[in-house]
């Protein structure tokens, strides 16, 4: 067994080697500790004679079947990657990620969770497309359910730290809308909440793109349904200009509903049709100004108003449809 003990007033990493390469748990245990402070003193020497070697002896940590031993490679790779530049990095980064996106199916929260951050970090020092172009061929398709799963939690963590600009989201939205067909429950679910949180970032295209796919009827009604929630409730990130394909806009003047260009509609012809109990719209006569009033609306999507006039919490109400942004005042 290889003595730790030695290694406490280290110069640099040359004494940590033995203890990384050996296949002890015991010294690998022992040894993780002090290798976790010394790495954590930025004032402490990163320099290895054979730092190949000795990523690869970490490597073999984060694959190996003891969770704890897992866990601490994962630790200990992540501080490298804090002291290393991008350029000393370059050269071990598919190695790294090949084994990182492995773990990421490991049966262990704490692997997973660990896996995640450091794909994170790598993001941080690289670019996140440069980490996605590795890890899309490797996950969406990937035999083991939670790669899948946890993938698609990455991705979302993604957009959330780094923004939806910052990826190709068109080539990963079409493996997503296959996993809303897996055989596995879980991933089924986490494509579904995947999609939502990608129409939160990126807005009305995904409803279009999605709608181009081969996912179930009732699934994809489940999908609108949640897009409408999600705009409803004010979580949408998009901006309206990017949410929408059209070039309107709406403002809110004298209790009128103003849809630009040249349309103003007194909310009392919606009350005519839009009863307060009522999830269907009763469509009165209308005159010949009325309906072209009217006509421009229901063009632009306004029969999805009856799903999402019920979820409306207030007075004022700001619903985002197909192109056309609409302002509800003072009705219900």
């Amino acid at each position: 067994m290889a003595n730790t003990s030695s290694i406490i007033e280290n110069k640099n990493l040359d004494q940590f080697y033995p203890n990384v390469l050996s296949k002890e748990p015991t010294v690998r245990l022992e040894c993780f500790s002090i290798l976790e402070n010394y790495l954590s003193e930025i004032n402490n020497s990163i320099d290895c004679e054979d730092l190949t070697g000795f990523i690869n002896g970490l490597l073999q940590w984060i694959g190996c079947s003891n969770y704890r031993i897992s866990y601490n490679g994962l630790r200990i790779v992540e501080l490298l990657i804090e002291r290393l530049d991008k350029n000393e990095f370059e050269q071990y980064l598919d190695n790294v990620l090949l084994v990182i996106i492995d773990r990421l199916g490991d049966g262990k929260d704490q692997i997973r969770d660990a896996a995640s951050r450091l794909l994170l970090k790598l993001m941080k020092k690289f670019t996140p497309q440069r980490i996605w172009d590795f890890i899309q061929p490797l996950s969406f398709e990937n035999k083991q359910f939670r790669i899948k799963e946890e993938s698609q939690r990455l991705l979302i963590q993604t957009l959330n730290e780094f923004g939806a600009s910052t990826i190709q989201l068109n080539k990963l939205v079409p493996l997503i809308c296959k996993l809303v067909s897996d055989s596995n429950g879980t991933v089924r679910q986490q494509a579904i909440d995947t999609l939502v949180e990608i129409y939160r970032h990126v807005g009305e295209k995904v409803r279009g793109d999605i709608a181009k796919r081969d996912i179930p009827e009732a699934k994809l009604k489940q999908l609108y349904d949640k897009f409408d929630d999600v705009v409803a409730s004010g979580r949408m990130i998009a901006k309206t200009s990017d949410s929408t394909d059209g070039n309107t806009s709406s403002s809110l003047a004298n209790d009128k509903l103003i849809v630009t260009p040249y349309i103003i509609m007194d909310p009392s012809l919606l009350e005519q049709f839009l009863g307060p109990s009522s999830t269907q719209f009763q469509l009165p006569p209308l005159n010949e100004d009325e309906n072209d009033e009217l006509h421009p609306l229901l063009n632009g999507g306004f029969q999805r108003l009856s799903h999402t006039r019920k979820s409306l919490p207030g007075k004022t109400n700001f619903v985002f449809m197909q192109g056309l942004t609409y302002v509800l005042t003072h009705i219900y």
